[in-house]
């Protein structure tokens, strides 16, 4: 059976290569299995686009993340070094991540999944999917998915990014974007490095991103490939009695994609690999006393086709992966898994879009389990519109779950897949000048894994724990006032809410992850226009976690933009309060970042 799936998956994506007859529409790359934008679809989505993201001026990926309702990050450095990513309250192992829809979630462990190797200029936009969604993704994609959407060709041009900051931090980011006979490249480098903003915290990074776009009468195809070299200190990252951990990681990402339209039917494969090699050691001035080398693969193949019949679009298609790893602590395993999907929207009427899917799909030889999923939008009216989602979702263990062992940690080779069924309703408002959002999401899992333990003289044993429960609430406002007072030198005003409460039903008195969630999360945001054109935007946030003190901190970032040039200085916690996100690991102080960005179309 899996010699069969694999080779009909690559036959398929060589014919479609051969086919000269039709004329092919641009390719559309989305998470979404129908062939609509995610932000067009029945489901609560957060995007942040392209002007979103210039505002950011080239911020790392968790930063820009951090301001949205029900999102979570939990970091253990600075400039993207190590962020653990949750959405409504579920782990970080439970967020899928994706660029340009295919999988890019790290199988030894979720601390690797933000190992993304692209730069930021090469993202267009970054869509965010809250609550279940293995229907349309299969496992994993369990409390969200992030999906990266990277810029196709737009013309001509060349970017250079600098920034110097606090601690003697540094960041060059260059970009290129050419057209050649049908070839439509782009390629971007970038390299940072800091001294860190405490002992054992200097890091530096070095990515490398390619893209090029094939098309030709009715053919277009695109071929990615990334690299990442991430080196750091990483005092106290996994357990406060070894203040001398460090690591390097070093990501590799390739794919190969083609997108073709027969007499209406669309037809869109997917080919893809990445490898990450982890190296850890918990004394960098003696690595011979413990050091672990683990290297993972994930390969794998896709299909898909999707057509229109009236007002209701139908997709339908496979995936093959395979992942492998080999662990000087884990040792060598690897799973196969595969599955079948199919999705259907359909326009009742004006009003009503009705989404309704499902992934049939067998994890590591499991026979094949069907996970659905329905979603509901009703338009109120032009401005107002209803939406709901119900649907089962599923994680697979990671192999650091299954296998990984040290003198405090013992894991659990007989764990059991995660599951929950899943709820959320609400209601959101829009015009051109205002937005508005509410709504309500309800969790029931079982079988969630872990680490836990009794006493503090106890290894912490990955477990599954029996129920856990997550509800919760979010709200976000939004208002431009310069849409209809002209000149108003208040530009935009948003605020964000989230509140959690999860209930967990175990038998251990210490858990390592899954009683630390956020219970509140309040950010508010404003953009103000000042003399000259230059602008300020303000960002004030606060937290109370779980068995957390409660804090509050506030960026201010000032911007200049020229034609070709841009100017900015970005204070983050201005008002230097004492952070942290884990026990052992505080966040920086106040820290300062000079960027100026030159950009040039010819």
């Amino acid at each position: 059976m899996k010699f069969y799936l694999i080779v009909f998956t690559i036959l398929c994506s060589i014919i479609l290569n051969a086919q000269n007859i039709y004329e092919l529409d641009q390719i559309t790359v989305s998470g979404s299995k129908v062939p609509v934008s995610i932000s067009n679809g029945s489901r609560d989505i957060l995007i942040i686009d392209e002007f979103e993201l210039q505002k950011f001026n080239n911020a790392s990926i968790d930063y820009m993340l951090k301001e949205l309702t029900g999102v979570d990050i939990r970091q253990r450095g600075t400039d993207g070094i190590q962020s653990d990513i949750s959405i409504r309250g579920g782990t970080f192992e439970q967020t899928l991540i994706m660029i340009d829809g295919i999988k890019v979630s790290d199988p030894q462990t979720g601390h690797h999944n933000f190992n993304l190797p692209l730069n930021i200029c090469d993202i267009q936009k970054i869509e965010v999917i809250k609550g279940q969604a293995s229907k349309s993704f299969g496992p994993n994609a369990f409390s969200g998915v992030i999906n990266i959407i990277t810029k196709k060709f737009t013309g001509d041009e060349t970017k250079l990014n600098l920034q110097a900051g606090s601690h003697n931090f540094y960041k060059t980011e260059f970009s290129l974007s050419n057209k050649f006979d049908n070839f439509y490249n782009r390629i971007s480098f970038s390299k940072s490095k800091s001294d860190g903003y405490r002992r054992n915290t200097e890091y530096e990074n070095m990515n490398f991103f390619y893209q090029t776009n094939y098309a030709v009468d009715n053919l277009q195809s695109l071929i990615s490939f990334g690299y990442l070299d991430k080196d750091f200190g990483a005092n106290s990252f996994y357990s406060a009695k070894f203040p001398n951990q460090a690591e390097r990681t070093i990501t590799k990402f390739a794919t190969f994609q083609n997108s073709l339209i027969i007499k209406g039917l669309d037809i869109s494969s997917k080919i893809f690999w990445r490898r990450n090699n982890d190296n850890f050691v918990l004394n960098k001035f003696e690595p011979s006393f413990y050091n672990n080398l683990h290297e993972t693969n994930v390969y794998g193949t896709s299909l898909q086709a999707g057509f229109d019949y009236k007002t209701i679009k139908f997709t339908f298609g496979n995936e093959i992966k395979n992942e492998q790893i080999r662990s000087t602590n884990l040792g060598d395993h690897k799973r196969f898994s595969y599955g079948f999907f199919f999705e259907s929207m359909s326009q009742i009427n004006h009003q009503m879009k009705i989404s309704i899917g499902g992934f049939l799909y067998s994890l590591d030889k499991s026979k094949l389990e069907f996970w659905p999923g329905f979603d509901l939008q009703y338009n109120l009216s032009e401005y107002f519109s209803l939406f709901a989602s119900l649907g089962k979702a599923f994680r697979a263990p990671s192999f650091t779950e299954l296998y990984y062992h040290d003198p405090i940690t013992k894991s659990n080779p007989q764990l059991r897949r995660e599951e929950s069924i899943n709820f959320d309703a609400g209601i959101k408002f829009g015009n051109i000048s205002s937005s508005a959002e509410i709504n309500y999401f309800r969790k029931n899992e079982k079988n969630l894994i872990d680490w836990v333990r009794n006493s503090d003289t106890e290894k912490w044993l990955a477990s599954n724990i029996s129920k856990v429960l997550v509800s919760g609430m979010e709200a976000k406002f939004e208002l431009k006032p310069d849409s209809y007072l002209n000149n108003f030198f208040i530009k935009d005003i948003e605020i964000n809410y989230t509140y959690l409460n999860v209930r967990k039903n175990f038998g251990y008195k210490f858990s390592k992850y899954a009683l630390e969630n956020l219970k509140h999360k309040i950010y508010a945001g404003l953009e103000t226009e000042l003399i000259a054109d230059a602008r300020m935007q303000i960002q004030f946030y606060y937290e109370k976690r779980e068995n957390f003190n409660s804090q509050k901190w506030a960026d201010l970032n000032l911007m200049k933009q020229w034609d070709d040039l841009s100017l900015s200085l970005k204070i983050k916690n201005a008002f230097n309060n004492r952070l942290t996100d884990f026990w052992s690991i505080e966040l920086p102080r106040r820290t300062f970042v000079l960027c100026l960005s030159y950009g040039i179309s010819y």
